[in-house]
């Protein structure tokens, strides 16, 4: 399963097990930039202009 980071705006691999709350999900990336106090970006990928980057799966 894939699911779209709420900060990134990048998709991921998932587990079908895991909980995804309902607030969205966060990518292993931006959850240490916020265990570090960082915020996260504002603009996604999408909405940058540039194509949008699958990380972690295949199309």
């Amino acid at each position: 399963m894939t699911a779209k980071c709420v900060g990134c705006g990048l998709h991921w691999n998932v587990s079908i097990y895991q909980k995804i709350p309902r607030s969205g999900y966060i990518c292993p990336h931006c959850e240490s930039r916020l265990r570090a106090g960082e915020t996260l970006p504002n603009k996604q990928a999408d909405q940058s202009g540039r194509p949008q980057k699958m990380k972690g799966a295949k199309p």
